[in-house]
């Protein structure tokens, strides 16, 4: 399918660009791709679990696609502290240090990509 890759308006669909139905808010189109000339959702990353570990909270996620890559980020100020490919469809992250992080999930297309923030 063709999945939306940049968003906007125009009296007249440009050359290369596809027309998203009448009124559909731009945060739904951007779930959605076209196959077979209709809108349906793109897939979705799988929920993470989180569990309390030895070394810290430890929150994982299985059935993600190949190729999909976590970044992890320091809640408070923002620094890039880790990344963490895909292994045999799975990642898992141990958060050490209390407090807040944000996990970005970046799957390949046509995956909808997941941002979160969770609390060690």
């Amino acid at each position: 399918g063709r999945v939306p890759v940049s968003l906007g308006r125009s009296r007249e669909v440009p050359t290369g660009a596809v027309a998203l139905p009448k009124g559909l808010a731009t945060e739904v189109a951007a779930t959605l791709m076209l196959d077979a000339g209709a809108w349906v959702p793109r897939p979705a990353l799988p929920e993470a679990t989180e569990a309390a570990g030895p070394a810290g909270l430890v929150v994982s996620w299985t059935g993600v696609p190949a190729g999909t890559v976590a970044r992890v980020f320091d809640g408070e100020v923002g620094t890039d502290l880790a990344t963490a490919s895909e292994r045999a469809g799975a990642i898992t992250l141990t958060l050490a240090d209390p407090g807040p992080y944000v996990i970005d999930l970046r799957p390949p297309l046509p995956w909808v990509p997941l941002s979160l923030v969770v609390t060690a």
